[in-house]
């Protein structure tokens, strides 16, 4: 698949998740799981981009796994906390309603949209790593992976220490 065209149909297919996740956002009246929502976008989106253009091999296949850990875990720790909160709202989203007011509607929404936009961006440079014709990794590729990993460690040991 083209680049540009998996670019476009990643932003349509965004838009219309997040529209998606502010009808049920507003059904819920509770504005958190767009958190979720984008962390998941997130994790899909890059997946997507990797998956597309170039040939599939063993570096897309290491990318694609941390990616997915990263964007599971971080969904699953927001899913599970907004839900153990509902009905109470995340104080962030609290304030905006309150600064919103009238306009609550209309500006959730654009909002929303500008959650998934955001989600694209964060996701993009993985479609210049999906376009990448070499499997073998480079040294800053290297570094940049044990980071990752060690980080994710460090975060993971973290959330299980706030139990």
């Amino acid at each position: 698949m083209h680049p540009l065209s998996l670019f476009f149909e990643a932003t349509a297919l965004l838009l219309f998740l997040f529209i998606l996740a502010w009808f049920w956002a507003r059904y819920c009246n509770n504005y958190s799981l767009v958190d979720a929502v984008w962390s998941a976008g997130i994790g899909l989106t890059s997946i997507l981009f990797l998956l597309g253009p170039g040939e599939w091999n063993s570096k897309k296949a290491i990318i694609v796994f941390l990616v997915a850990t990263w964007s599971v875990r971080l969904s699953w720790h927001l899913g599970y906390r907004i839900a153990k909160n509902h009905p109470q709202e995340d104080r962030r989203y609290q304030n905006l309603r309150d600064a919103w007011k009238n306009k609550e509607k209309l500006f959730s929404f654009l909002f929303f949209q500008a959650q998934a936009l955001s989600v694209l961006f964060l996701a993009f440079p993985f479609l210049f790593i999906g376009m990448d014709p070499k499997a073998q990794w480079n040294s800053w590729e290297l570094i940049d992976d044990s980071n990752f990993r060690r980080n994710n460690r460090r975060q993971t040991a973290c959330r299980l220490q706030q139990k």
